[in-house]
């Protein structure tokens, strides 16, 4: 389902209210992969609500939220708990910010990077459960916990990539951000 958006500069800009709903299947590994895109908030990273940028809308979710004490976390719903957190209070509306998530249930790692580079890390042992379909700027329809923002290079990866690979994407990505005309 695609909800209300407007093209947005290099970028799908996700009104309020609005998400990106795609299949899981065949698209999304649960045992190793990695999500990472670049975002473009319509919001300062220090105010107070919660904003989830990716959910994998099963009843064990995984999930990338900006949550309302200023922080981006990794959730896992089994176990229940954030595994990885990182404060983005100085993200600022307007401004592009490339987030990355690498995970492996093999080793029960998951490794969150912002701008290239991995600013948090967990060993604590999670499950993804086998979803339908993930969510690109919400949780689920029906919630408040809307994106506000503009989405540019969405990649879904089956293989849990290096830090390395991620922050090689992160340079390819800001020279095009760098030379962008806004």
């Amino acid at each position: 389902v695609l909800a209300d958006y407007r093209a947005g500069a290099k970028g799908l800009g996700l009104l309020k209210n609005s998400y990106i709903n795609y299949s899981a299947t065949s698209n999304f590994n649960e045992r190793e992969g990695t999500v990472e895109f670049w975002v473009k908030p319509e919001w300062n990273g220090s105010d107070n609500l919660a904003h989830v940028l990716f959910d994998t809308e099963t009843a064990a979710n995984f999930n990338i939220t900006k949550t309302a004490s200023n922080d981006l976390t990794v959730y896992a719903g089994n176990p229940g708990s954030v595994l990885a957190r990182s404060s983005i209070s100085g993200w600022t509306s307007g401004n592009w910010k490339h987030v990355a998530v690498a995970w492996n249930n093999y080793t029960s790692n998951v490794t969150l990077h912002v701008d290239g580079l991995q600013v948090n890390n967990s060993g604590t042992a999670f499950v993804i459960p086998a979803g339908k379909s993930f969510l690109l700027g919400a949780r689920a329809p029906g919630t408040s916990d809307w994106a506000n923002s503009t989405f540019s290079e969405f990649r879904l990866s089956r293989k849990a990539l290096t830090a390395q690979e991620i922050n090689m994407s992160f340079s390819k990505g800001r020279q095009f951000r760098e030379n962008e005309i806004l």
